[in-house]
């Protein structure tokens, strides 16, 4: 009985053993979260597609950054809406110079809350905006330019503070028809607060 009770302690040893050494190999990094998608939630908010020029407000009505090479960080705030467009995009004078700027760009990341946004899942919108203060022209003029962007919205935007994170590349430098965009890697992190109703 008592070979029997050293043998089985042996074994079971072994495969102690064996269950220490085999963790050593696990992988220790953690497994990505899934990309969002349209339909998605983060938190109470669903992120979705639908982009309208002239009826869904853009973050950017709120919080227009500068386009500088680097990391630029900016905060700001925004009023309680139904719905925010948050996906960024780029204009130019006319539709060539548009679509050749845009594959010039690799659109490395864009998150919301720490969540990362499936962009090809998304899509882009094409559209004419009118815009004034560009260069060339009278601050007062509005010009019509071509714009294309991602079309991410969120849907309800919870009260309080958010965080919008992006990166892209420029692989060469561009002329969108106004002014001179350096190529190089452009992060922006925006810090918007969402008002209470």
């Amino acid at each position: 009985m008592k070979r029997c009770t050293e043998f089985l302690c042996l074994i079971l040893a072994l495969g102690l053993l064996n269950l220490l050494v085999g963790c050593e190999y696990l992988p220790t990094t953690p497994i990505p979260a899934p990309m969002v998608k349209p339909g998605d939630k983060i938190g109470e908010m669903v992120v979705k597609t639908g982009f309208e020029i002239g009826k869904t407000p853009q973050i950017w009505d709120f919080c227009f950054p500068p386009t500088t090479l680097g990391v630029t960080t900016m905060e700001c705030t925004v009023p309680a809406l139904p719905e925010l467009a948050i996906g960024i995009g780029w204009f130019a004078a006319d539709e060539a110079l548009r679509d050749s700027n845009w594959k010039a760009a690799t659109w490395e990341l864009q998150t919301i809350d720490g969540q990362q946004l499936d962009l090809n899942a998304f899509g882009t919108y094409d559209a004419d905006v009118p815009l004034t203060g560009l260069p060339g022209h009278d601050p007062n003029e509005e010009v019509i330019v071509k714009v294309r962007g991602w079309d991410v919205v969120l849907e309800k935007p919870t009260p309080g503070l958010h965080t919008l994170h992006i990166v892209y590349h420029l692989n060469q430098q561009l002329y969108d028809g106004f002014a001179v965009t350096e190529a190089g890697k452009y992060e922006l992190i925006v810090n918007f607060t969402v008002k209470e109703e």
